[in-house]
């Protein structure tokens, strides 16, 4: 693929040009006319052998059966190959085994100078390439003078593809023209690529042509995100019936985010899946990825969304984390449950031994059926309640068919002993008359003494479902008018159809009930749920608007009209209030009629949620659609939901949103992942978020990564190869790439083959005192995946990608050269590092390195450079860096003293910044008045949630 870059200020100027208006595109003719004349040795009148380089170029002929015998265009082409001279071999060439050849003509600029000397010309160029192999390419370039011979810059282009035809390129007002330019060098080249062997250089190029035209419309931007776009994982996706996938630490503020990764660019073909936790801290941004799955000797995860676990804070401190295989009744997933705790309170990287619960074998009943797929398992919900001191955990498993006798997959409970370690199983939970896969559950506890739920009779393409509620108390289950459903969860049978009572899903509160099939909303399905403001449940569920009349069992053909719905229960009407809030667009793929990209409730703020839907809100007519999924923001006004996009332009999708419960307290964070779902079973995609409310970023301050900032990480002088245009060698070094990025290069790696290249540190020195936001930047084309190690550690490296990271934009930065190339084919992403305070001049280290899969394939890294951002002006005692100084900055202070220090906390608190560089400060006896105490029962008193 052709890679043009534009950091170099370049021009193209013809050798016959009429006088141009400010708006008119010049066509350029280039000597093409000697192609059909040239001999092996000769090259074709107008051109120059370049200094250095073989003239094998011939004109018009072809050079064997995998090579062009018909010009792109009309009769005349350019080949390259120095076995039409007769050669048995390269030996005797300039160069020998590794020669090139490059021919050149110059053109005089100097008639043109009162266009090119308004310095808003740009080059249009466009040009056919034919490439034999794999091991050749081909390159054009350019060179710029001025009068006086001095070089101006220069650019070059491989021109690289499989066999099979030619290739054109049209790269029109790519390339800014220089105003003093008088002297334009065109060359083209025939090349080894770095790494092959054997070649006998075979290209050809035909139809080159040049324009001198007008500035370019502004480009539309891609890949937006409203805020600072945090990769939490680089691979990791999920299901929505487990929870809590992510959690809120009450204890220290960290966020944990379970995830389970299984993308073949990740790790390579035939792995097993991971189920990924990631402890990140909002003060620092510092995130920590530890792996539970796959503990020696147990049994492997498996390729599955379902597979992800759930996350409990335990009272104590530790973690409890939860996970299974996506086990049903139909031939998929086992019969494990799996757990680990952590070792330590609030540490997420060390965990006990991964502990295994069979659910075939410690069922009663399920082992009577035969069959171990009976006890299959899925799903984990983790709940702690305060009133028993007990941790209780919900699956879906054995299903003990006490009211209806078919066979399918229930909701069940088990108790987990926090003494030791282990798990019993407590009763099956609920049971449904509709036949399919399970009922479908979602829960949420006030913490203390309910587990609230809602839940379908079974999935939606085996029912035209409505949606139930109720709750589980002091071990029994109760509609929401509080009338004893079950009277105890724990009593049920030993063998299947046994004595102990299962209650129906249809026996509780009924939230919002099916349309007939052929109108209305037909098959609801569960989606999330929190509590609200008064601690009150609230819902969303999806549903099919049906407009066809369609009456089928659930295999409708897309489009699907799916709707996302809220329910709120009102203990005034002793109901759910339900409205309609957006179109969800169709399926995500053709066998499940039912995925969507799904939306997320804000616990204790029932005035916003989060969506992911093909349909932009914004347009009250509900016809626009988007080319892929994006993150909506809902705010209700007490009449109607109003929308802001979190993402926009996507390149590929938002899916699945999450918001944990931050208790109150701190920023409120916002996560989901990005790109491409194309089966529950097959997901290339990375876990993102932002954080709300956690201070807000000025300008970024880009800095190129050179000489002068970098060294490798052992703080060695930084060494790479030759600066050239083309890529580098497989030689486990980095390699100064010219032409491309900002500055006029990038370090790049692997882009030969499979290379290990040292750690670079890039130094930011001279910053004035404040607290930063760290960015590295990278570049990767939009059909592949491009990769970067970065980080603030040395020994905590992030594996950023593009579909984790955001695409720069300009009005990010103070100055910026470029965040584009190639007619937008290459893009410049933004790295997140994290949050770090400069003191007394102190300088901030950034790492870097290249990337590599498990089973040794590599990606490319162009690593461009780094940037800062001042968060906060440096407002004593404003440890959350949002402009003033409440109880949230001492609660984060609480959790670590190393933020700063109380005392500027106990002197400014009140204060706000009426600006980035003033602030309003109390008078001092005020200020001495406040102390830890007074401190604290001021921020319990602050505490505020949505309106009711």
């Amino acid at each position: 693929m052709s890679r043009f870059s534009s950091s170099l200020v370049l021009a193209l100027a013809g050798l016959v040009l009429a006088p141009a208006t400010a708006n008119c595109q010049v066509n350029l003719p280039i000597v093409n006319g000697g192609f059909e004349t040239g001999a092996a040795t000769t090259v074709p009148s107008g051109w120059t052998v370049a200094g250095g380089s073989n003239p094998y170029w011939i004109g018009d002929s072809p050079i064997g059966s995998a090579n062009p015998s018909l010009a792109y265009e009309g009769s005349q082409f350019i080949s390259a190959s120095w076995e039409i001279a007769g050669l048995p071999n390269a030996n005797s060439l300039i160069g020998g085994s590794a020669n090139s050849a490059l021919i050149y003509q110059d053109v005089d600029l100097s008639p043109y100078s009162s266009q090119i000397g308004l310095g808003d010309r740009y080059l249009g160029l466009s040009y056919a390439y034919y490439v034999n192999d794999g091991n050749d390419f081909g390159s054009i370039g350019y060179e710029f003078y001025d009068s006086g011979n001095s070089y101006l810059g220069g650019n070059s282009a491989e021109a690289q593809a499989p066999s099979g035809g030619w290739r054109f390129v049209d790269d029109s007002a790519s390339i800014l023209v220089p105003a003093n330019a008088s002297r334009l060098r065109i060359s083209i080249g025939s090349e080894l690529n770095p790494g092959g062997a054997g070649s006998a250089r075979n290209v050809a190029f035909d139809a080159i042509s040049a324009s001198l035209q007008p500035a370019p419309p502004p480009e539309t931007p891609t890949g937006i995100v409203h805020g600072n776009l945090i990769q939490f994982d680089s691979d990791g996706n999920w299901t929505w019936y487990t929870d809590e996938r992510a959690i809120v630490d009450p204890n220290n503020g960290h966020v944990l985010v379970n995830s389970v990764g299984f993308d073949e660019t990740v790790q390579g073909g035939g792995y097993p899946g991971n189920v990924d936790v990631v402890n990140f801290n909002p003060t620092t941004g510092r995130r920590v990825r530890s792996r539970l799955s796959n503990q020696t000797g147990n049994p492997q995860i498996q390729n599955d969304d379902h597979n992800v676990g759930a996350l409990l804070v335990l009272p104590d401190g530790r973690y409890l984390a939860m996970y299974a295989n996506h086990g049903n009744n139909g031939g998929l997933g086992d019969e494990w449950s799996r757990w680990r705790r952590s070792i330590k309170p609030g540490d997420s990287t060390s965990w006990t031994e991964e502990q295994l619960f069979n659910w075939h074998e410690e069922v009663p009943g399920a082992n009577e059926t035969g069959s171990t797929e009976t006890g299959n398992v899925s799903y984990h919900n983790l709940f702690y309640l305060s009133a028993e001191d007990q941790v209780y955990n919900i699956s879906r498993s054995h299903g003990q068919l006490s009211t209806n006798g078919a066979s399918q997959n229930m909701p069940n409970i088990m108790r987990y002993d926090m003494a030791t370690n282990t798990v019993e199983w407590g009763g099956q939970l609920l049971e449904s008359q509709a036949q399919g896969y399970s009922a479908y559950p979602k829960y949420v506890s006030n913490g203390v003494n309910r587990i609230y739920f809602t839940t379908t009779e079974t999935h939606p393409r085996n029912f035209n479902n409505s949606i139930y509620a109720g709750y589980i108390e002091n071990g029994q289950t109760f509609d929401m008018l509080g009338n004893v459903i079950d009277s105890d969860i724990f009593d049920n049978g030993t063998v299947a159809g046994g004595s102990g009572f299962v209650s129906d899903v249809i026996d509780f509160t009924q939230v919002q009930a099916a349309d007939p099939l052929g109108q209305g909303y037909n098959r609801l399905w569960t989606t999330d749920m929190a509590l609200d403001s008064h601690g009150l449940p609230m819902a969303l569920y999806t549903s099919r608007w049906n407009i066809d009349g369609s009456t089928n069992d659930g295999s409708t053909n897309n489009p699907i009209d799916h709707r996302l719905h809220m329910a709120r229960w009102n203990p005034t009407t002793q109901s759910f209030d339900c409205q309609e809030i957006a179109k969800m667009g169709g399926r995500l793929y053709e066998p499940e009629e039912d995925y969507t990209g799904l939306g997320a409730l804000v616990p204790g703020d029932e005035d916003t949620l989060y969506i992911s839907t093909a349909f932009d809100p914004r347009d009250l007519t509900g016809v626009t659609e988007t080319a892929n999924r994006e993150i909506y923001k809902g705010e209700f006004d007490g009449s109607q939901w109003n929308w802001t996009a979190i993402t926009e332009s996507s390149g590929v999708d938002n899916l699945r949103p999450i918001v944990p419960d931050n208790h109150g307290n701190g920023p409120r964070t916002v996560l989901w992942f990005r790109g491409n779902y194309n089966t529950a079973h097959d997901i290339n995609a990375a876990v993102v978020g932002i954080v709300e409310g956690n201070g807000s970023i000025g300008a970024s301050r880009y800095v190129d990564a050179n000489a002068n900032n970098t060294t490798f990480a052992n703080d060695a002088q930084l060494s790479t190869t030759a600066p050239s245009g083309f890529a580098g060698a497989d030689d486990d070094q980095w390699h100064l790439r010219t032409g491309v990025g900002n500055g006029g290069s990038v370090l790049s790696s692997n882009e030969s083959g499979t290379e290990d290249a040292p750690m670079l540190k890039t130094t930011l020195a001279n910053l004035d005192d404040g607290l930063y936001d760290v960015f590295a930047y990278f570049w990767s084309d939009n059909d592949e995946d491009w990769r970067l190690l970065a980080g603030l550690e040395s020994d905590n490296l992030v594996d950023f990608r593009r579909y984790g990271s955001q695409h720069a934009e300009a009005d990010q930065f103070d100055a910026i050269e470029l965040v584009t190339d190639n007619s937008n084919d290459l893009l410049l992403y933004r790295a997140y590092l994290g949050r770090t305070e400069v003191i007394g001049g102190d300088d901030i280290d950034v790492f870097i390195d290249d990337w590599q899969t498990t089973n040794g394939s590599a990606s490319r890294t162009w690593y461009d450079g780094v940037g800062y951002a001042l968060v906060s002006s440096g407002l004593p005692g404003d440890f959350d860096a949002d402009g003033d100084v409440d109880g949230n900055d001492f609660l984060i202070w609480q959790r670590d003293p190393d933020v700063g220090d109380l005392a500027d906390w106990q002197a400014y608190f009140g204060s706000a910044n009426s600006s980035a560089t003033s602030a309003v400060v109390p008078e001092p006896p005020a200020a001495l008045l406040l102390s830890v105490g007074i401190g604290t029962a001021v921020f319990t008193a602050s505490l505020r949630f949505g309106a009711a």
